[in-house]
Formats: structure tokens, C-alpha cells, sequence
């Protein structure tokens, strides 16, 4: 079995008419349960690594710059690593642990022009992260992406809603996940710009 201890510390608060929160954390795993992946033939094995360790920051804050218009931003910065985890063909430890990002982020801009019409911009930060678990120079990291998304809504009557949403507004061509296969580097394609539309009626 996986065991864990964990250790936080954490405040909120608001200032200046801002509202936050703020929380460190360190977390170590003992027998954590991880995916070994053979780089040449691709077979995969669920294996117990010795010992891993997750430490980092998260933070949030948000603030309304008017009656009609509000921020919020949420930040993630964490380091991954195999602290002890050896196999039969290497030694991981001191790694970071692959497809891990450092940074995660998401800040949105929010305007309500009136009680029924809500128009929102999203911006979406997903950081760099090692291909595997070897850290190799070879196979490199994926350089991580930025993402714009955009989302409407409007009460039309007390039976009828309105919305949409345009996911990578952008579009920007980016990786839903990226790892190595067969020695290679392999990126699975995100979705180009969509755009969905709706109503939603009440009886």
C-alpha cells in the first residue's frame, strides 16, 4: 500500500479589497504506485517507487474592480520528484517525475453588465515537463501552453438561458499530454478552436 504524509500551512485573508489565500505544502510518498514504460518496446508496468516527494505553493486571489467587473487568478507552482526508485535498467532518484508541470495557473476576467448577461475571458497556463522519467537531454520537455478561452451567458426570460463557450480561442496548436513511445517524442494533439452554443428552458 501507498503511504503518505503531508504537511500544510496556509492563511486567507483580504486586503485592499482583494481576497486571498495562500497554502505551502510538502508532501512524501512511500511505495507510490507509478507507470514504468519500456522507451523502446512500449509496454507499460504498474510498479512501487521507494519514495517521491510533491512540494510547492498554491495560491488564489480575487478582487471586483467595479459593480460590474470582477478578477480571479489561481497559481500552482510544485516540484515533483522520485526521491528513491530503482529498477532493473536505471536509477531515478533525484528525477522529476515526467508529464509533472511546475507551473499550473488560470486567471479569469468576468463582466456582468447586468443581472442577466455574463461575458468572461479565461487564460490557461499549463508549464513545462520532462517526457520520461530519466530526465534525458535527448527526448527534452514539452515547452507547456498558454490557452484563451471565452464564455457568454444571458438570462433572455425567466424560462429561457442562453450560453456558449469558445474553447482555444486562439487557436493555438498545443499538446493535451506529451510523453515518448517506441524512443519517441509523442504529443497528443488538443482540440483546435471549438465553439459550443446552447439554451437551456425551464417549465
Amino acid at each position: 500500500p501507498i503511504k503518505a504524509m503531508q504537511a500544510e500551512l496556509g492563511f486567507r485573508g483580504d486586503v485592499g479589497g482583494w481576497t486571498y489565500n495562500v497554502v505551502a505544502y510538502n508532501l512524501e510518498k512511500t511505495d507510490d504506485l507509478v507507470s514504468q514504460r519500456d522507451l523502446v518496446t512500449n509496454v507499460s508496468t504498474n510498479a512501487n517507487a521507494g519514495r517521491t516527494e510533491h512540494r510547492g505553493v498554491e495560491i488564489g486571489a480575487g478582487a471586483r474592480f467595479s459593480e460590474h467587473l470582477r478578477f480571479d487568478t489561481a497559481l500552482s507552482y510544485a516540484r515533483h520528484r522520485y526521491i528513491d526508485w530503482v529498477t532493473a535498467t536505471a536509477n531515478f532518484g533525484g528525477k522529476e517525475i515526467e508529464s509533472a508541470p511546475k507551473v499550473l495557473a488560470n486567471s479569469r476576467l468576468t463582466w456582468r453588465p447586468t443581472t442577466a448577461a455574463m461575458l468572461q475571458v479565461e487564460w490557461v497556463r499549463i508549464g513545462e515537463y520532462w517526457l520520461e522519467a530519466s530526465n534525458s537531454p535527448s527526448f527534452g520537455k514539452y515547452p507547456g501552453h498558454d490557452l484563451l478561452n471565452v464564455r457568454a451567458s444571458f438570462t433572455a426570460t425567466k424560462r429561457l438561458d442562453l450560453f456558449a463557450r469558445v474553447m482555444n480561442a486562439a487557436n493555438k496548436r498545443y499538446a493535451d499530454s506529451a510523453s515518448v513511445s517506441s524512443n519517441t517524442p509523442v504529443f497528443s494533439p488538443g482540440l483546435p478552436r471549438a465553439v459550443y452554443a446552447g439554451a437551456e428552458f425551464t417549465w
